[in-house]
């Protein structure tokens, strides 16, 4: 997994400690720290990843997204990341 991410221009960075029995993911937007919990299947890390990049733009940009939102966005972001591995080829220099 990623250590660090740039978000709207700010780096967070990403680590692997969160307490699997409450959450998969935290997000704090002041410290900068995205956490993924540890032990969780490669699949589950990837998907709280992007809800926690997503909580991220929801407070740095101000969107008021209830926490629904936010979870149906995940999933459908995930699923597009999963279902086209190869999208984000696009963008890689070769």
């Amino acid at each position: 997994m990623l250590k660090k991410i740039k978000i709207l221009g700010c780096e967070f960075r990403v680590t692997r400690d969160v307490d699997t029995r409450k959450y998969l993911g935290y997000c704090c937007v002041n410290k900068q720290h995205i956490k993924v919990a540890k032990g969780i299947h490669p699949k589950q890390a990837q998907a709280a990843l992007i809800h926690e990049v997503l909580e991220a733009l929801n407070s740095m940009l101000r969107l008021g997204m209830p926490h629904r939102t936010i979870v149906a966005l995940e999933t459908g972001l995930n699923a597009v990341v999963q279902d086209n591995p190869k999208l984000l080829d696009l963008w890689r220099k070769k």
